[in-house]
């Protein structure tokens, strides 16, 4: 059997578990999975410090628009691992990068799309944060992308949706068990997020020195 096609096949064998994708993805040079990090400031760290844990795994790129984000990032990772890391702003020039084989992006919501199609073109395997994106028409074009390019791996950064006991949840609201279910309201405790100030317009920070054309 092929390499390649026994990933697919282990994939599909692993179905609802929380297992990261980077367990999967065939090696593209050496012994290790080169990683780049596009939005690095909140979750985008967080998964390349789980990314870490494992030996074959390194972090090859760091880009955020931030030019403080990206030195603090790189700090950070020199605590943990000593190879050298390239920095970017702009997330198109970190694609260019033949080295990097997979991305984490970590962007606000609404860069998801693009990036997400953008990395798939430059062929890279793709770990996007949650949610997935912004309308049912974005997911569509996503889908798209990635069916385009099957032989490069996707996920979404949503594990705790593919524990078991929201399979049974899930199950036990279609057996019919529970009588015809008409409304059903969720909720969220986030007391560990910090309020949001609306700031009025101005001029681009120095520090965010990307710029879109």
């Amino acid at each position: 059997m092929r390499r390649r096609n026994f990933v697919k096949k282990s994939m599909l064998a692993l179905g609802a578990t929380s297992v990261p994708l980077f367990n999967y993805i065939p090696h593209m040079v050496a012994d290790k999975l080169r990683v780049g990090v596009i939005g690095c400031n909140g979750m985008g760290w967080s998964n390349i410090r789980s990314l870490m844990k494992m030996d074959d795994v390194e972090l090859v790129a760091i880009c955020d628009v931030d030019t403080n984000v990206v030195a603090r990032r790189s700090k950070d990772y020199q605590e943990m691992r000593s190879n050298k890391v390239a920095t970017y702003a702009d997330y198109r020039a970190l694609l260019a990068d033949k080295s990097v084989d997979a991305v984490v992006i970590g962007t606000p919501d609404h860069w998801h799309c693009a990036i997400f199609c953008d990395a798939l073109e430059a062929g890279k395997h793709v770990y996007c944060e949650k949610p997935l994106a912004n309308s049912i028409e974005e997911a569509y074009i996503m889908r798209r992308a990635a069916a385009k390019h099957p032989n490069l791996m996707v996920q979404i950064g949503q594990w705790q949706r593919s524990g078991p006991h929201y399979q049974e949840a899930i199950d036990l609201v279609r057996s019919g068990e529970l009588g015809n279910i008409r409304l059903v309201k969720t909720w969220a405790y986030q007391g560990w997020m910090k309020p949001m100030v609306k700031q009025p317009d101005g001029p681009v920070p120095e520090e965010s020195i990307m710029r879109c054309g």
